[in-house]
């Protein structure tokens, strides 16, 4: 086997669903396997491919959570019989179908075709260590793989330059803005991911997994761990950035079809964005985890701020009665309106912006690949996203820098009156372009090689 990689699953894993003694004290189980690749260098599969977000409760076994309306009937097709020509063939069909029909459909129409004859099809094999693991113990790895490989967007090869972005922009009439926590950095609300973010402090919270802040179970268990920190997300007296205001400006322009937000701090309305969809939830509305009454956000403010835990006023701490606020957590669903929504603005898009964020959590991280694939994809972010590829045109860089660079060259006058600080920039701004698709701007957190 010519030009051999393995792939060595340590970050996937699985929630134990035990008592919460045994959650507590074993939280995650890893699952091990490897993935090797059989020919090309271009058919990449690493580690960071999978995360421990790629979570689905759906047994292999099974075919259900399907649509009612749509029947899937499962094809069953004997891979290892086929040449090479018309395994390139299934690939591309297979392809077309991720993008329609989302994983579960997927899965449901390939679900007879075993795992490690799918990972053939795209040009990869198991390893000897894991070609005796079940189907359904690699269904993470089958989930990330469909992520990464199956409904991976390909980059056109048409567009690459800041220029074309540019213009992209003057042209479009259906822009989704993708947001996450790089855009609220700036106005001194931490991020997530970074190296001096959130979960970076693990210390701090004395947790053995970053997530384990935001994961409902964990939160029933140990509520303090979350109200340890609250007060540094919660929304006070922070004012929207520059980068708000661009998408603002945007939809001022009636170019914005929606702002898809992965943040709770609701700066998008202080800007003034009235197309937003706050896909994580927010703190305007908090509610009791065991009965379900609802209060307005201000309600739980003092004992977020004074790090403590509030108990419902209804049923009380003795009936387990503790509030929490509306953002969701790991284990929660996504508000039905991101549904709603997202199903019409994918027929509709003409171009997506994605600022500052990972695309690491599922399912908005996946937007990028559900949208209709000729649509241009413009990353704004501090640093590239090797896990998720097929961005047009990467701008690297502080995201505020670098849309107002933008404003600049589209001619636009960027409003950062609502902003916390002077935001024009001292100097000319500058970048360092890497052919055909990279720009370097300050605050880039990659090195130019």
């Amino acid at each position: 086997m010519s030009n051999k990689r393995t792939f060595d699953e340590d970050e996937v894993e699985t929630e134990l669903s035990s008592s919460k003694i045994a959650k507590l004290a074993e939280y995650y189980k890893p699952v091990e396997s490897e993935i090797e690749e059989t020919h090309t260098k271009n058919n990449d599969f690493d580690d960071d491919d999978v995360s421990s977000n790629d979570d689905l409760d759906v047994p292999l076994s099974r075919v259900d959570n399907i649509d009612s309306d749509t029947e899937i009937v499962p094809v069953d097709i004997d891979v290892d019989s086929l040449a090479a020509q018309e395994l390139v063939e299934l690939s591309k069909k297979m392809k077309v179908d991720a993008l329609e029909m989302g994983f579960t459909r997927f899965f449901a129409k390939y679900c007879l075709i075993p795992v490690h004859s799918i990972l053939k099809i795209f040009g990869y094999t198991l390893s000897e260590k894991s070609e005796t693991r079940s189907d359904e113990e690699l269904l993470k790895v089958y989930r990330a793989f469909f992520r990464t490989t199956i409904q991976n967007r390909e980059k056109l090869t048409t567009v690459n330059t800041i220029e074309q972005a540019v213009q992209l922009i003057k042209q479009a009439k259906n822009i989704i803005v993708l947001t996450g926590a790089g855009v609220s950095v700036s106005c001194g609300i931490p991020d997530f991911r970074s190296e001096n973010g959130i979960y970076a402090r693990l210390d701090e919270f004395d947790l053995d997994d970053p997530q384990m802040m935001f994961d409902l179970e964990y939160f029933k268990i140990m509520p303090q761990t979350f109200y340890s920190f609250a007060k540094e997300i919660y929304p006070t007296n922070f004012k929207p950035s520059p980068s708000h205001m661009f998408i603002k400006l945007l939809e001022s322009k009636g170019k914005l079809l929606r702002n898809y937000t992965q943040n709770i701090d609701t700066l998008e309305q202080v800007a003034g964005i009235k197309k937003v969809v706050q896909c994580h939830g927010s703190f305007s509305t908090a509610s009791c985890i065991e009965c379900g009454y609802r209060v307005p956000g201000d309600a739980i403010k003092e004992d977020v701020m004074n790090k403590n835990v509030p108990n419902c006023p209804k049923c009380g701490e003795d009936n387990n009665g503790i509030m929490k606020p509306d953002i969701v957590f790991f284990g929660e669903s996504l508000p039905r309106e991101f549904d709603d929504l997202f199903k019409d603005d994918k027929t509709q898009v003409d171009l997506l912006i994605v600022i500052g964020s990972s695309l690491k959590v599922a399912p908005v991280g996946s937007i990028k690949d559900s949208i209709p694939h000729d649509v241009p994809q413009i990353l704004i972010n501090a640093e590239l996203l090797p896990h998720m590829k097929g961005f047009d045109v990467q701008l690297l860089g502080y995201a505020d820098i670098i849309v107002m660079k933008l404003c600049e060259m589209l001619g636009w006058e960027l409003d950062t009156s609502k902003c916390s600080k002077e935001t024009k920039p001292a100097k000319e701004i500058n970048y360092v372009h890497v052919p055909p698709n990279q720009y370097y701007f300050e605050g880039s957190r990659d090195c130019l090689t």
